[in-house]
């Protein structure tokens, strides 16, 4: 079955943004806070322009979606130099690659948090649907369950303390898609072809988070906690 590598991407900035406290992203390449602010700026007044052409009222969740995730790509990839020079001038050994993989997700939370459009956008496509039938809200509450599970498993080994936000985010990336790979026959079950479908995708991500944010203590301490 397909990877859901959207999904994780929804989850969480679903959590991060619901959850109560911001997630602390540590400064750990020199400039990195400043980067994302300046990224940020400059999407939101990307999105602002296009806002004025477009209404972003009237486009369906994925075309906002896509909207949201164009614009902030376009802009990250305008600025793949100056991501370049930053990580060179740190001196921090694969520092290119860590920035490549965390400034889309931390971008996209302080867009959110602070970028009325990019607001906008968001509440279109991350709208949980709380018609689900009785088989979906099983699945989601069997998975829901069971993911939750192993993050307290492994916070009680104690392999979630001491760690940064960022580590901890990698640690659930590495625990949820193998929960996914396991749970992928049962959603295609569920949904037939359908569940490969982006739309498919996204509900089942705001559907899964918005169960765990409510039912798993641990996502607090995996996402919401400060490094």
């Amino acid at each position: 079955m397909k990877l859901f590598t959207y999904l994780v991407c929804c989850w969480l900035l679903s959590c991060s943004l619901n959850a109560l406290a911001t997630p602390t992203i540590a400064d750990t390449i020199p400039g990195q806070q400043r980067l994302m602010k300046q990224l940020s700026d400059a999407t939101c007044q990307r999105l602002t322009m296009q806002q004025q052409r477009v209404e972003f009222a009237s486009l369906s969740s994925v075309q906002a979606q896509q909207t949201f995730e164009q614009a902030l790509s376009d802009v990250i990839e305008e600025q793949v130099p100056a991501i370049r020079q930053l990580a060179q001038r740190s001196q921090v050994a694969g520092a290119y690659e860590k920035l490549r993989t965390t400034l889309p997700t931390t971008v996209a939370i302080q867009l959110v948090r602070t970028c009325r459009p990019a607001a906008s956008l968001y509440q279109k496509f991350s709208r949980t649907n709380t018609d689900a039938s009785d088989a979906e809200k099983a699945f989601i509450s069997s998975w829901g369950d069971e993911l939750c599970q192993r993050l307290t498993a492994l916070n009680t080994q104690g392999s979630l303390q001491k760690k940064t936000s960022a580590e901890r985010t990698a640690v659930f990336r590495k625990e949820f898609m193998s929960s996914l790979n396991s749970r992928g026959p049962q959603i295609m079950q569920l949904y037939g072809p359908a569940g490969n479908n982006q739309q498919t995708v996204q509900y089942l991500g705001n559907l899964l988070s918005g169960y765990m944010l409510t039912s798993c203590s641990q996502m607090k301490l995996l996402l919401g906690s400060p490094d």
